[in-house]
């Protein structure tokens, strides 16, 4: 009897575990859970205003067909790293196939926010794949994507791969936040193997809020623009952008168009490398205010020729200022920009227009017919720049003789140019038409190895810079001969650590023989040995102990040294909560009662 029993169990609880749920209704809410799974979907279907959807980790959400899920009030569905929630289609079949409507489904698309209380939406641990859209399909005013954020809301640990859009006039993925609170968040995404005809990741702020992009690995995708940003606040760090293929601009495409409103980009601690891109550089500006510091931008190619400085600028970056109207400035700082091939002017960077600010790269290996280092370009009368502490070197337009100028363009602008470290004397290493360059020969590092631990040994996009090491050697000559007269220099370098150890800033993007302390405290009085914090990277608690001494006054501080959390504590470990706290670099501090600090760095994801 005992056994019969069990046996009658075990069959239920398999009957129970493989139960299907159709959804015909063009409404839904409530919760979805693993006994349920999977929801067969045959119909168009939606959240309503005012209305919630809990999705359980492990459901299985099947779209029979060609229908799209819209959410108007909060759909909540956070998987878990071993159960993810997938929204697919049931069947797959015909899915490559753009000229029919078989095998895909339209896509999940939040709305501008509706509800009584605040909103709890949230994707966590999802999967999102196989969606594909046809000109036929676009039968609404609504756009479809295959994941559109209208609102605030963040997107954490999921994957979006398998996704087509044929279609030319819209967009596969969207923000666009619809108030000024509105903060919409994608981190620790991996996003790959997806095509569009137009732009593959697009985001705005015009209406306010703003977005951040971070921790993201983004491959292996197809579009005219990768990334497109338009009208945005943004914050673009520590995402690893590679293998993906830009048909028309840059892999990461940042403009500004409308006269009242103007963004603030910062693209920092990414790394761009190894894409191709037919005709333009890997990250791609027009005005606004747009810091690009601290990335490694290497191994990035174009295709295609048509001899146009126009549209062909910039194997790395290119910058582009053409309106009066707005207050431009383009800070490019602490970047390592290696091994890029142009196929006609600026295999570093290409800045049409002026308004850059160039202080403290490594701008290595780069190749290009014309100016293989920095190009300039007069679109307008440009706004001044300043080329300063970089280590340009080994820049080559192919020729074994001589690589041609390091520096060259015509535009109609300053340019202020000295403490560089560069292959030529400057007479023969600057050819700027039109330019009033403000230079001074006898500050600039000519003719000399920088002195690199291991870097690329020569201007080849096939040779990766990902493993190079470009930190200075002991016997460098580019230790403490650069200056910060008439420049803002960051507090830190590409590494995080803390800039000017001696009498003057390094060349490049490294210090040498720094360490990371944050501003205000100083290496000689600093210690790190008894002080730990773990986990580290955090993003909800973490916790601080010591073993040199029993309690202390814990501050938490940014990279900036603006103090986000502080507190006395009277015996370790304790714990912090830093849910609160913004993704990015932090340092927790621990003041002694001797006067001593122990410092460490703190990421929060």
């Amino acid at each position: 009897m005992k056994k019969l029993s069990l046996l009658f169990a075990v069959l239920c609880v398999a009957t129970f575990a493989n139960a299907t749920t159709s959804i015909t209704t063009p409404t839904v809410s409530g919760h979805w859970t693993l006994a349920g799974s999977p929801y067969q979907i045959h119909n168009d279907i939606k959240v309503d205003a005012y209305q919630s959807l809990v999705i359980d980790p492990g459901v299985q959400v099947k779209f029979m067909g060609p229908y799209r899920f819209e959410v108007y009030g909060s759909l909540r569905a956070k998987g878990t790293s071993t159960q993810y929630v997938n929204f697919t289609v049931n069947d797959t079949t015909g899915w490559a196939d753009t000229t029919t409507s078989s095998g895909c489904w339209h896509g999940l698309q939040f709305q501008k926010y509706s509800g009584s209380g605040p909103d709890s939406s949230a994707l966590e641990y999802c999967n999102i794949s196989f969606t594909k859209f046809r000109e036929a399909d676009f039968t609404t005013p609504a756009r479809i994507c295959a994941l559109g954020i209208g609102r605030g809301l963040s997107v954490k640990n999921c994957n979006l791969f398998k996704n087509t859009l044929p279609y030319e006039h819209s967009f596969l993925f969207t923000i666009e936040t619809s108030g000024p609170g509105d903060i919409a968040e994608v981190s620790n995404c991996n996003i790959y193997d997806n095509y569009s005809a137009n732009i593959l990741f697009y985001i705005s702020n015009i209406l306010g809020g703003a977005s951040k992009v971070n921790h993201n690995n983004v491959y292996q995708n197809v579009a005219p623009r990768i990334l497109f940003g338009y009208g945005t606040v943004l914050d673009l760090n520590n995402n690893d952008l590679h293998d993906n293929t830009a048909t028309f601009e840059g892999v990461v495409t940042i403009y500004e168009y409308y006269t009242s409103f103007v963004n603030h980009v910062t693209i920092s601690a990414n790394k761009v490398h190894h894409n191709t891109c037919v005709s333009t550089a890997a990250i791609l500006c027009l005005n606004g205010k747009i810091d690009i510091t601290g990335n490694l931008i290497c191994n990035n190619k174009h295709t295609v020729t048509t001899g146009c400085s126009w549209v062909e600028g910039g194997g790395g970056i290119r910058c582009i200022y053409n309106d009066t109207t707005k207050p431009t400035q383009f800070n490019i700082k602490n970047n390592i920009i290696a091994n890029n091939e142009a196929c006609d002017v600026g295999g570093g960077i290409e800045i049409s227009g002026g308004g850059a600010v160039i202080v403290n790269n490594h701008i290595i290996n780069n190749k290009a017919p014309r100016a293989p280092g920095i190009y300039f370009f007069d679109e307008v009368v440009g706004l001044p720049s300043i080329i300063k502490n970089n280590i340009i070197y080994g820049n080559t337009n192919g020729d074994s003789t001589w690589s041609g100028p390091t520096l060259s363009g015509f535009i109609n602008q300053d340019i202020t140019y000295d403490h560089n470290a560069t292959d030529y004397p400057l007479y023969q290493d600057v050819d700027v038409q039109m330019a009033n360059l403000i230079a001074d020969s006898t500050t600039n590092l000519v003719g000399v190895n920088p002195g690199m631990v291991a870097p690329t040994h020569a201007a080849d996009v096939t040779e990766s810079a990902l493993t190079a090491d470009f930190r200075l050697l002991a016997s460098s000559a580019c230790i403490n001969v650069g200056s910060t007269t008439g420049i803002t220099s960051t507090y830190y370098d590409y590494d995080y650590n803390s800039r000017i150890s001696g009498s003057g800033i390094d060349f490049g993007a490294f210090e040498y023989g720094s360490s990371t302390f944050p501003l205000g405290v100083s290496p000689v009085t600093a210690v790190q040995t008894d002080l730990s914090v773990y986990p580290n990277p955090a993003n909800n608690l973490i916790t601080v102990s010591s073993t040199g001494t029993r309690g202390g006054y814990v501050t938490i501080a940014d990279i900036a040294g603006k103090i986000v959390a502080e507190r006395m504590v009277i015996d370790f470990p304790a714990v912090f909560d830093i849910s609160s706290i913004q993704h990015g670099i932090y340092f927790v501090i621990l003041n002694k009662a001797d006067g001593e600090k122990a410092v460490q760095k703190l990421i929060v994801q």
